[in-house]
């Protein structure tokens, strides 16, 4: 706090700006109890936090793993929440450490959870939203974060060219990281009944060189694709 006891001395008058910017330091220095109860001191102080205020306090809440401050189970109380009841709704930015952290340790359903409750709560996905789903990917559960992403499209009626901009956003950013796991989406993607995105995602795939070419032989083939789309 010693920022804090400098602006003071110089008979400044700190706002939640400069609080927000002492929340942060004290996350990146680990001292996340401190931060959160500080957090919780600003009513006192009069100053309301904001959603940068709780999205800092998420992130580090959710880096630590401590799910259920964070309000990632149901049952538990509440950032989330909290936000929800006041004068901030959670933003995408707010929900995604939080997906993203739950996928590193392979909390499939506590992200499906996550995500149910950001749809409800008609807060938007946005790109940061899938590269977080798209971490499954980098801890081998491929088919599991085709599922959600699928299942998030529709439920936001994105066409199927908003889907494959999702794919080969997953696929620049390089969490798909082997051959293995470009076919397993491929192959997710044809039996889900969408040739023309599977067909589309190989090619986007077949030119980057990240598949063999008897592998886009044999997909081609197997899945019946005329060709690879021009």
């Amino acid at each position: 706090m010693e920022l804090l006891q400098e602006i003071n001395a110089k008979d400044g008058k700190p706002n939640l700006v400069s609080y927000n910017v002492l929340l942060t330091g004290l996350c990146k220095e680990g001292r996340t109890d401190e931060a959160f109860r500080f957090f919780r001191s600003l009513p006192s102080m009069g100053f309301d936090p904001n959603v940068v205020s709780y999205n800092i306090v998420l992130r580090s809440l959710c880096h630590e793993g401590r799910w259920e401050e964070a309000n990632v189970l149901p049952s538990e109380t509440e950032v989330l929440d909290e936000m929800q009841r006041g004068r901030f709704k959670p933003t995408a930015a707010s929900y995604n450490p939080i997906i993203a952290h739950l996928c590193k340790e392979g909390k499939v359903d506590g992200a499906v959870k996550c995500l149910d409750q950001m749809v409800h709560r008609r807060c938007n996905p946005n790109e940061g939203t899938f590269s977080a789903i798209a971490v499954l990917c980098e801890e081998g559960l491929v088919p599991e974060a085709f599922s959600i992403i699928q299942s998030l499209c529709n439920k936001q009626k994105c066409s199927r060219y908003e889907s494959f901009q999702v794919f080969e956003m997953m696929i620049e950013k390089g969490r798909m990281p082997n051959e293995m796991t470009y076919t397993i989406l491929v192959e997710g993607i044809a039996h889900e009944g969408e040739l023309e995105l599977a067909a589309r995602v190989l090619k986007e795939l077949h030119l980057r060189h990240v598949v063999s070419p008897n592998t886009v032989e044999r997909l081609v083939m197997q899945y019946d694709f005329e060709d690879l789309p021009g």
